[in-house]
């Protein structure tokens, strides 16, 4: 049986649940989940469970943040998001001391609500101005996890509804650090997260990308 071994997750809102994520991480569903949160409450309900489920997978870390940017900076907020931010998560959660096999980075969300600034693709040289933008700061993430695992399967994930640059701008920087790309078709949504069965919609098609292509 294909498995996808020792997994990872990099994520906002859309792979959070409560008790699933590190101590203190913001989360968007848990148990209690109603109805304006899509009755996704139970874990076995969220994309990622179903994705270990049927791939055969190992939740090791899951580095997820309820209304974390991909940057540093929220401009539309006037707002440091350092601490929760993608940049900041995947030094502190999914270093080289993690061992993973697949590395599956669910991003951009936030950033694109909040209009982030873009900023401009660059692979070196990041300073504190140019992570607080989202093109670099989606290079430096891809650059860093590259760089602790070396090996590892890292698939970046966007959502249907993103604006075309924001797109080019992932599968840009997947192609340069020998990442891939997943662009999801749609799914079904309340107020903007996905409901139980756009859970199941996003799980089938990270599932069926999964299973059927290699790295």
């Amino acid at each position: 049986m294909k498995t996808i071994g020792r997994v990872g997750i990099l994520g906002d809102s859309y792979s959070t649940f409560g008790g699933y994520v590190p101590e203190g991480y913001h989360v968007y569903y848990d148990y209690d989940s109603g109805e304006e949160y899509g009755y996704v409450n139970d874990v076995n309900l969220t994309w990622w469970k179903q994705v270990m489920n049927t791939c055969n997978g190992q939740l090791i870390i899951n580095s997820s943040y309820s209304g974390s940017c991909v940057a540093n900076y929220d401009y539309q907020a006037n707002d440091d998001c350092t601490p929760s931010s993608f940049v900041t998560r995947a030094q502190r959660d999914l270093g080289s001391d993690v061992e993973l096999d697949t590395i599956l980075i669910y991003g951009c969300t936030n950033d694109y609500w909040r209009h982030c600034v873009r900023g401009n693709m660059q692979y070196d040289g990041f300073t504190t101005d140019d992570l607080n933008t989202l093109f670099p700061a989606i290079c430096f993430t891809l650059d860093f996890l590259r760089k602790a695992h070396p090996s590892s399967r890292i698939v970046f994930i966007t959502n249907p509804f993103f604006s075309e640059d924001i797109v080019n701008a992932v599968h840009t920087a997947c192609d340069h650090y020998g990442a891939q790309h997943l662009h999801l078709d749609e799914f079904e949504r309340v107020e903007g997260h996905p409901n139980l069965h756009g859970m199941q919609q996003i799980a089938e098609q990270i599932t069926a990308f999964l299973l059927g292509s290699d790295k």
